[in-house]
């Protein structure tokens, strides 16, 4: 029984080393499709980057730290609301890892799929209750980017002009999806998933991401204090995009 342990033991930290590898190879890889496919403008890059202001670009680069603290801080009160208890040191470090995969690949579900991965096998948390947890968030993020547009619609109309009604079918779209994957009954996609036998056994693990979700509705004080940090999360980000247009001379409007 030792050896089998032992045996099973090894061939998981195969496998993870394996893993490290073939994303360490994955990243290597985009980066030099990056810098093949924009060679030739490296010398203007470098120019540009030659004259900007290191003392913006430090305010840019504190602002942006704080912005990733707030969200760990947000992300802890997500976790706690659903009996998870991580350390928010631990939190901030997944943070700041699960940020370099989203400014790497081509969206934000890789740095999302990190951190559900990462507290589910360094820390034990149930993997439902961590993408709830991360699912929130994203929910906040909507929420707060409508609340924005909404309010800057009318000034901006002019530039966006057709612009505008795309932008407010995506969300509306969103919205929808997002309430597909928070209550999928409302949907009647549990009686798709149990209708087909091959499907049916990923009910049981959709079910419980949706019950993690749907007991958010008994911590309101909660929520309102996450969508608070949020809403405080998306406007240091937009003082630190600020910060580094200005510190490379872009005549650019903070409003």
């Amino acid at each position: 029984m030792v050896e089998t342990v032992i045996k099973e033991a090894a061939n998981t930290s195969r496998r993870d080393r394996l893993l490290n590898l073939l994303r360490i190879f994955i990243s290597l890889l985009l980066l030099a499709f990056i810098v093949i496919k924009n060679y030739k403008d490296f010398s203007e890059i470098y120019s540009a980057i030659a004259g900007i202001s290191a003392l913006l670009i430090c305010l840019a680069l504190i602002t942006h730290l704080f912005m990733l603290w707030l969200e760990s801080i947000l992300w802890d009160i997500l976790l706690r609301g659903l009996d998870v208890k991580i350390n928010r040191a631990y939190l901030f470090q997944a943070m700041m890892v699960a940020y370099f995969y989203n400014n790497l690949l081509p969206s934000n579900i890789g740095g999302d799929f990190f951190r559900i991965y990462d507290l589910a096998k360094n820390r034990g948390a149930p993997v439902a209750k961590c993408a709830s947890a991360v699912f929130m968030q994203r929910v906040f993020g909507l929420i707060t980017i409508t609340v924005f547009f909404t309010a800057t619609s009318f000034s901006i109309y002019r530039m966006l002009k057709n612009y505008i009604i795309v932008i407010a079918v995506f969300l509306g779209i969103a919205f929808v999806l997002f309430t597909l994957l928070a209550k999928p009954s409302l949907f009647k996609i549990d009686k798709l998933f149990l209708k087909f036998a091959k499907i049916r056994r990923f009910w049981p693990k959709i079910q419980g991401f949706s019950d993690a979700v749907l007991s958010y509705r008994n911590r309101v004080p909660r929520l309102l204090l996450g969508l608070v940090i949020n809403i405080c999360c998306q406007m240091l980000f937009t003082v630190m995009f600020y910060l580094v247009s200005i510190s490379l001379g872009l005549d650019i409007s903070f409003m």
